[in-house]
């Protein structure tokens, strides 16, 4: 028997056959369709596909944001710290999300609000979800505090400051200050690098990985780019047309690939040292999630397509002992080569 002192803990979030659907006039749109993953403590999960592929209604699932009343979670289980959120009331909800679990969203220019000060913002956070027993201090102290673990300069300075006087590096911060205050255990961070240059991007990288070292923050990083997760994430989760195809340690995928649509992918991304010419691309669309293909989602799309991808659905196995697994009836098991 495994010594209990080498066992690892449970995960923080198990997400079980998780299906959301959303109704409409043309019919049912299986926008999250039987997934199943898990985050542990102090770990960054990047999730990843292509637009539409199911990963902010994921996240919305679990934060019980699902869009009322044509979405709702009709299957499956989400259990955070031992407690099952499916199912839970408006008022208990509200109760942990925020405060347990915080959501960062993509674009800070719209998710900040353009008639409140900077300091007030923050400050809500701190208001709502204030904590039983916890020491009373000025909001406006802790606000400060708050923006200097973002790496804020001189916070007293931005107290009064509105929005539209930040840059977007400086937004996404205050974003991020929004999000930690109530001190979560777990936050989403749902593309928040989109409208960041380069050098900006590097630093909230940087950033994130200070707060995950420091408070043993739980992540997952939803986005389309897959150089970001490489930095950032320990583990990634690939979805494809609401289903998750692929998942596993950063290096064991980004090495050896198992999925077409994962290395397809990976070939699409430039790399240094690469002879010019044509970039790769996956033929042809997504299927749309209201009429999906019978077998394999990817089967329309796959070069290596067989009779069974077109007929059944394929379930997660293993492809090697330290946790990577693709759904997929022909998994790749070769390197990718690196330079194509």
């Amino acid at each position: 028997m495994q010594d209990q002192a080498t066992r690892r803990p449970e995960p923080l979030l198990v997400v079980d056959g998780l299906k959301t659907h959303i109704e409409t006039r043309n019919g049912v749109v299986k926008a999250v369709d039987g997934i199943s993953f898990s985050v542990h403590q102090g770990e960054i999960v990047g999730l990843v596909g292509e637009s539409g592929c199911g990963k902010t209604m994921t996240s919305l699932s679990i934060m019980g944001l699902v869009p009322a009343p044509s979405g709702r979670i009709v299957a499956g289980s989400i259990r955070f710290a031992g407690k099952e959120l499916v199912g839970l009331g408006e008022r208990e909800m509200r109760a942990i999300r925020g405060r347990d679990i915080s959501m960062m969203l993509q674009d800070p220019l719209t998710s900040l609000n353009p008639v409140f000060t900077i300091g007030n913002q923050v400050a809500e956070s701190f208001i709502f979800h204030r904590r039983k027993g916890e020491a009373p201090r000025s909001i406006k102290d802790k606000v400060v505090e708050v923006l200097q673990r973002v790496r804020i300069a001189s916070p007293e300075r931005f107290f009064s400051s509105y929005p539209h006087q930040f840059s977007g590096g400086m937004r996404q911060r205050v974003s991020a200050a929004i999000a930690i205050a109530p001190q979560p255990k777990l936050m989403i961070a749902d593309e928040p690098m989109t409208a960041l240059d380069v050098t900006t991007q590097a630093q909230f990288l940087q950033l994130l990985r200070q707060l995950r070292s420091e408070t043993d923050l739980s992540i997952i990083y939803i986005t389309h780019d897959l150089g970001v997760v490489a930095r950032l994430c320990s583990r990634v989760i690939v979805m494809y047309a609401g289903h998750i195809v692929e998942s596993g340690a950063v290096g064991a995928i980004y090495k050896s690939p198992a999925h077409p649509y994962t290395r397809g992918l990976m070939n699409s991304v430039p790399r240094l040292g690469a002879s010019r010419g044509r970039l790769f691309q996956i033929e042809g669309q997504a299927p749309h999630l209201q009429n999906m293909p019978p077998g394999c989602p990817f089967h329309p799309r796959c070069r290596e397509a067989q009779d069974i991808c077109r007929q059944e659905l394929p379930p997660m196995t293993d492809i090697a002992a330290d946790g990577h697994r693709a759904a997929c009836w022909f998994p790749q098991k070769t390197p990718l080569n690196p330079v194509s």
